[in-house]
């Protein structure tokens, strides 16, 4: 499991061992001091060293409570992982756990579709899929485009409208040409492969891992998806980030029409 990238599980964990290492240390430190202040200086100042390490003690003691108490928020949320870049072999990590089902919600998938290819034809070959790619022909890819170009929605240009176009095209090449990879896996010659396009805007891309784990990077037109934020979700209590989520998903996948 790639985990040495994580910020989350790391930064609290670092962050309460800390206070623990702490707390420790000080405790060993004022038997130290006590004893030597009675020794040197007399009874009358052991009472307030006493309440100056009492004070800081308490102060650790609300750190050490205020962490707990986060990382219980972050648990119940359902998010147990974030990673400031997504690289394809975080999601090859958490391939190799998945026993059923793999799901894909992204624009074209061109990121990564040789690596999945061979995840398939391999360790992946009998699994159930389901591609939710973007319509090569919406407006929203138009959209996407002109916003990555860094281009006004109102300049009506043509050289702007060029600029789009000659995106636009890339992108549906890349489109087909993940379609003709996805198609030419074992699972989808045992017919065990579904792709739909949807017709809405790209804001995150998807992956749904068993119906148990979700891998989700967040879009920008300044960045794109292999560079994206990734939230690592799984679901906690009766409805935590990760059913939203995943509710997103089952209503885009019923909206969405089969490719042909």
């Amino acid at each position: 499991m790639p985990r040495r990238s994580s910020h989350i599980s790391r930064e609290l964990k670092e962050n309460l061992g800390l206070v623990l290492n702490v707390l420790s240390f000080l405790g060993l430190t004022v038997i130290s001091i006590f004893a030597g202040i009675y020794q040197f200086l007399g009874r009358q100042w052991i009472w307030a060293i006493y309440a100056l390490t009492l004070i800081l003690l308490i102060s650790l003691l609300v750190d050490y409570a205020r962490i707990k108490r986060r990382m219980r928020r972050l648990a119940r949320s359902g998010v147990i992982d974030y990673y400031s870049e997504y690289r394809s072999t975080f999601s090859q990590g958490f391939w190799k756990q998945t026993n059923h089902a793999y799901r894909y919600l992204g624009i074209t998938g061109s990121s990564f579709s040789i690596e999945l290819k061979h995840w398939m034809n391999t360790e992946g070959k009998a699994l159930r899929y389901e591609f939710l790619l973007l319509d090569p022909h919406s407006p929203f890819l138009h959209q996407v485009e002109g916003e990555r170009l860094g281009l006004a929605a109102d300049d009506r240009s043509q050289t702007t409208k060029e600029a789009i176009q000659n995106q636009v095209r890339a992108k549906q090449s890349q489109f087909q040409s993940t379609v003709q990879t996805l198609r030419s896996t074992i699972p989808a010659q045992n017919h065990h492969v579904r792709i739909k396009v949807y017709d809405a805007y790209p804001a995150y891309w998807m992956e749904v891992l068993d119906d148990q784990k979700i891998l989700m990077g967040i879009l920008s037109p300044l960045r794109p998806g292999p560079q994206s934020p990734l939230l690592v979700l799984e679901p906690r209590g009766d409805y935590s980030f990760y059913h939203s989520m995943w509710d997103q998903w089952q209503r885009l996948w019923q909206k969405s029409t089969d490719y042909p």
